[in-house]
């Protein structure tokens, strides 16, 4: 292969963190993601916090010889039908605009955006992550509560091809980010 090797599903998430908003659930916490984050960043048994994630992640991601750029996924909070934000429901939130950060501070790194389409402003933060160079919008339907089929996704479809924007969907069953499909 000639060209850059860019891996397109790289996860971020971080324990509450007033100054980067992100956040995860209790529940996150019993799920097989959380235990894997705590294994690959060494804290099984230490306290875990936004700046040592950071480290961890920017240290794999500037560190490999294969792949040269990374696309690190935001994660929209949980929105009803209604355009109310729903932080109970809410289990891992990673802001576009902490990712957005990362990403003017680092040239591996590619800003995959995450943005609810009940939100009342979506078209605003689509305007947003588009104007911050995203490469593409990630949605996990089953823990964000998205019903792809709804009739308020259309018009956030429509404005994603004419941003050429591609969406980057889940499907099936979800076994990292709550509510955890049982059967698995």
């Amino acid at each position: 292969m000639n060209g850059e090797i860019i891996d397109i599903h790289v996860h971020f998430g971080a324990p509450r963190d007033e100054e980067s908003g992100c956040y995860w659930s209790e529940e996150f916490e019993k799920g097989v993601a959380f235990f894997a984050m705590r294994l690959v960043t060494n804290s099984l048994f230490g306290k875990i916090n936004i700046q040592r994630v950071k480290k961890h992640m920017l240290g794999v991601i500037n560190g490999s010889k294969f792949v040269h750029k990374s696309v690190l996924l935001a994660m929209d909070q949980v929105y009803d039908e209604s355009g109310n934000v729903c932080k109970e429901k809410t289990h891992l939130h990673v802001p576009n605009s902490y990712l957005t950060s990362l990403a003017k501070e680092n040239n591996r790194i590619l800003f995959g955006a995450s943005i609810h389409p009940y939100r009342p402003d979506w078209e605003k933060e689509l305007h947003y992550c588009h104007e911050n160079k995203a490469v593409l919008c990630k949605w996990i339907p089953s823990s964000l509560e998205i019903d792809p089929m709804h009739p308020k996704c259309l018009p956030f479809y429509k404005k994603l091809a004419e941003k050429k924007l591609p969406l980057l969907c889940h499907v099936g069953p979800e076994g990292a980010i709550p509510p955890f499909d049982k059967s698995l």
